[in-house]
């Protein structure tokens, strides 16, 4: 599973097709299967924008967390509608599914359900594997400073409003190297992961730079884990979309 997503984000699978006339969409979302508006300006446009997109993140979390993570991949599948508003700016909403998976800092062990650090020595040491997935409906503003040419750059900022519908925790043993598959969700220590996410977001777009194509900025604003004892567990980091 891992070696495919890897291997699914350095190829960066994107598609790209024009439904009508010749026109620059932002590189976040490459294929266009609807447009209305008058082909001889970009302005007062709608477009249905539908294709898939992969990037790997940088995380910064607090290390008390079981949950932590410093780094990850993920992929979308976004659905969006488009409003180019002027040649300098347009306006975007709809929704996407997002597959992320992100290797825990710590080693970790299941007890009876619960998840729990294991700071033991190597000898029976697990290293778990955090697979989340998410629906949400993402809100963006998008400016042009090329009005002629989208792709050279952009500026974005969004608001991602999305709720976890799955979540898997891959505990594989180093000892005797096999990998076991588990459902946790709140565990009966306390420890949870929460289902909602609130991303405000900052993005630098370009497809000048090969292989990258933008660079997010992202907070999430509700906490990502929490215990019994009341600590909250927030993330923020980078994505760099491929």
């Amino acid at each position: 599973m891992k070696r495919i997503l890897i291997i699914t984000m350095l190829f960066g699978l994107t598609f790209s097709a024009k439904a009508q006339g010749e026109i620059s969409s932002d590189s976040q979302y490459d294929t266009i299967i609807a447009m209305v508006g008058d082909d001889d300006t970009t302005q007062s446009k709608m477009m249905l924008q539908l294709g898939i997109q992969g990037g790997a993140m940088l995380l910064f979390m607090d290390d008390a967390s079981p949950f932590t993570s410093k780094y990850g991949f993920l992929i979308e599948l976004p659905l969006v509608f488009s409003y180019q508003a002027t040649p300098h700016w347009k306006l975007s909403t709809g929704l996407t599914y997002r597959f992320q998976w992100t290797p825990l800092y710590y080693a970790v062990t299941s007890n009876s359900g619960n998840i729990e650090i294991d700071e033991t020595a190597q000898v029976g040491k697990q290293h778990g594997y955090i697979y989340r997935s998410y629906v949400g409906v993402p809100l963006k503003t998008t400016w042009f400073p090329n009005a002629k040419n989208h792709g050279i750059f952009s500026l974005s900022f969004d608001c991602y409003a999305a709720y976890n519908v799955s979540e898997f925790i891959n505990l594989g043993r180093v000892s005797s190297n096999v990998s076991t598959w588990a459902v946790f969700s709140t565990a009966e220590d306390g420890h949870s992961l929460t289902p909602w996410k609130l991303e405000l977001g900052l993005t630098l777009g370009t497809d000048v730079l090969g292989m990258i194509h933008g660079v997010r900025f992202f907070g999430n604003l509700l906490p990502d884990y929490k215990d019994n004892s009341g600590n909250k567990i927030h993330t923020f980091g980078l994505t760099f979309y491929l």
